[in-house]
């Protein structure tokens, strides 16, 4: 049987399913032969037993994945530049809609004019 290589991050997201003992088989091996050999995911998957007791709940990976003042500041901007842009893209689509409504109505106009002077 090959031996299935995981990485790091693939090995903490399938802790609660190795732990549940909800893994294929080969997915438990391959697991558990990655903690054997990899330091930082054994105190991983410690903590993870031991904090989450069957919660569910891994533990904080990192400071980064916390969300800050400045991460929230930075979602606030793009969502207001989205909505500029979204509002730009209506106003355009009415000016669009409405140049196509007057050419059609100067090219009817164009006809009836050419219609009525062909019949004089």
């Amino acid at each position: 049987m090959d031996e299935m290589m995981l990485e790091c991050a693939v090995v903490q997201d399938l802790a609660a399913l190795y732990t549940d003992g909800e893994a294929s088989e080969t997915t438990a091996a391959a697991v558990a032969a990655h903690l054997k050999n990899c330091k930082n995911c054994r105190e991983y998957y410690k903590a993870y037993t031991q904090s989450s007791a069957g919660t569910g709940k891994l533990p904080a990976q990192d400071a980064l994945s916390t969300p800050t003042a400045e991460s929230y500041a930075r979602l606030a901007q793009r969502l207001r530049r989205h909505e500029r842009l979204e509002k730009g893209g209506f106003a355009l689509g009415g000016f669009v809609l409405g140049a196509l409504a007057l050419a059609a109505f100067g090219f009817a106009a164009a006809a009836l004019l050419e219609k009525k002077t062909a019949e004089e």
